[in-house]
């Protein structure tokens, strides 16, 4: 592997490391911890709709569905059909440590 190779793949590496944990961020994850989300409210760079942090969504999906926005924003093609669209199925990669996916139908895979 090249030195200019061995950059790109670091570069892809970090990538996938870094968002493995996007969807962390969502008011619905970070209510599990309520001490630490009662400051976090507090922050008017964390400003989110009323009751999001109620709902139930799994931080893996949303980690998908942030992935799939940012390669569609990248210019990645998009297909009608989810399973054909390649950027829905490469947004999977940063949650397959957790060996599921959102499934057709289900809450967590409707679109925001």
């Amino acid at each position: 592997m090249g030195l200019g190779q061995g950059r790109q793949f670091r570069r892809l590496v970090s990538l996938w490391a870094g968002s493995h944990d996007v969807g962390k961020t969502i008011p619905a994850f970070q209510a599990l911890m309520p001490e630490a989300y009662a400051a976090l409210k507090k922050d008017a760079g964390y400003a989110h709709a009323a009751g999001v942090d109620q709902q139930s969504f799994r931080h893996d999906a949303a980690t998908q569905w942030a992935m799939t926005s940012l390669f569609e924003a990248w210019g990645h093609p998009v297909s009608p059909s989810v399973r054909r669209s390649a950027h829905h199925q490469i947004a999977q990669l940063p949650g397959a440590p957790r060996m599921r996916s959102p499934r057709s139908g289900s809450p967590a895979f409707e679109e925001p």
